[in-house]
């Protein structure tokens, strides 16, 4: 049956094996299917979830509240699949032969997973708002990814197995390039419309809190949401924040504009008056906090924020929820913030004892910046390609997008759709 498994999807279908065993069932469902390649953790598939925003550890603990342990221990050994997990596995295969690819891997077990509209895998899904048509995209782009950068799949890299075996073929190549302008105030909104479709966000509207840290950028993400769910008439992005950067001949003092509280959503309602300080105790895995950023480094995937606050502000209040609790942090942060070594270096020059001004924190979060968004959003890949503008473009960016010549179409009705975002005025 798994003749034309990589290494990794093997290993997960042994994991699915001892996750049964350990929940003591004598069978493989889907469940287990599952859990296992949530547990190998390196593949395509855990890649695809990680990128969609989904948690693996809300994932797992989804899985598991479930299904029941059985009354008794099971003898060791390899267990029989369940029809559906039959299914999915046959499901799998199709997906590959689908992708024109020789081999068996995560990837194609996820998608086997998302096509099985029955079973606990099935609920899951579900209730993290996973849809096949999303599943699928991300494959694509994230297999496109590696090959547009010279690399095999990831899943694929070790061979399908047994080996020696004819490299499985790449998919089909972007047909397409276009590059386009993006102000910040249009990336703001651009992140902010990717975000309202992220799986983990639609999933935590339907159940679970959604701390929307106040920030410039989160703004729009706030606006993008609460026009979503028709409760946007008594927020307003000015005033939405904690700390503002302006030009030093602009006294911040002269901005009228009141500092307004965060945006706190409990199974999609808006919890007007709340901030993160008043939820953040009781938030859990399978809760979200939006958190923004001040330095991005775009090649590591990774953000830090200034700290002003001796006790660390919002930050240093989110840490035990996000770590100690698992709660999914997303940091929203634009292009313009990049910087050119690795935060968590800048971070260590900043926070030494004989360093002034601000402190910096390097969030425990997943970044999503405007190349998210597109990829998200319309299924091409974006580059940051260029940057710099003069008349309203200082701070512009340049982007080359990457696609089929539909996926491209897409992303420039989009782009076309920002054009006119007035300059950010918190």
């Amino acid at each position: 049956m798994y003749e034309r498994f990589t290494e990794r999807a093997r290993k997960a279908m042994a994991l699915a094996n001892q996750e049964a065993l350990r929940l003591r069932h004598e069978y493989i469902g889907t469940e287990h299917i599952l859990l296992g390649l949530v547990k190998e953790g390196t593949g395509v598939g855990a890649g695809v979830l990680k990128f969609l925003g989904v948690d693996l550890a809300a994932v797992r603990e989804a899985a598991e509240k479930l299904v029941k342990p059985g009354p008794d221990k099971v003898a060791p050994g390899k267990l029989p699949h369940t029809p559906l997990a039959k299914k999915v596995i046959e499901y799998a295969i199709e997906e590959s032969r689908g992708l024109n690819h020789n081999y068996v891997g995560t990837e194609h077990l996820l998608l086997g997973l998302g096509r099985q509209q029955e079973g606990v895998a099935a609920q899951v899904f579900t209730n993290l708002g996973l849809g096949l048509d999303r599943l699928r995209d991300e494959v694509r782009n994230l297999l496109r990814a590696a090959t547009d950068k010279g690399a095999r799949p990831a899943a694929a890299a070790e061979g399908p197995s047994p080996s020696p075996a004819v490299p499985p073929s790449p998919p089909e190549a972007p047909s397409a390039l276009r590059q386009f302008l993006l102000t910040p105030a249009m990336g703001k909104r651009l992140i902010g419309k990717g975000l309202l479709q992220h799986g983990a966000i639609q999933a935590v509207l339907r159940k679970g809190t959604l701390a929307i840290v106040a920030g410039t950028t989160n703004g729009y993400v706030a606006e993008e949401i609460l026009r979503a769910t028709a409760q946007d008439k008594e927020f307003s992005r000015a005033g939405f924040r904690r700390g503002m950067v302006v030009p030093p001949s602009l006294d911040v003092a002269s901005i009228k504009s009141p500092t307004a509280g965060d945006v706190i959503l409990t199974d999609g309602i808006w919890q007007k008056g709340k901030e993160i300080f008043d939820v953040v105790d009781e938030m859990k895995a399978g809760d979200v906090i939006l958190k923004g950023a001040n330095a991005l480094d775009v090649r590591r995937g990774r953000a830090a924020v200034y700290v002003g606050h001796p006790m660390g502000g919002t930050v240093g209040a989110s840490i035990p929820a996000v770590i100690g609790r698992r709660t999914l942090m997303i940091v929203p942060v634009g292009l313009e913030k990049r910087v050119a070594d690795d935060v968590q270096d800048l971070a260590d020059m900043l926070n030494s004892p004989h360093a002034e001004g601000p402190r910096m924190m390097v969030l425990p979060g997943q970044v999503f910046t405007e190349l998210d968004a597109i990829r998200l959003l319309t299924g091409a890949s974006a580059t940051l390609v260029a940057g710099g503008g003069v008349h309203g473009a200082e701070g512009a960016v340049w982007i080359a997008v990457r696609g089929l010549p539909a996926q491209v179409q897409a992303a420039e009705a989009l782009v076309k759709s920002l054009a006119a975002e007035p300059p950010c005025q918190a």
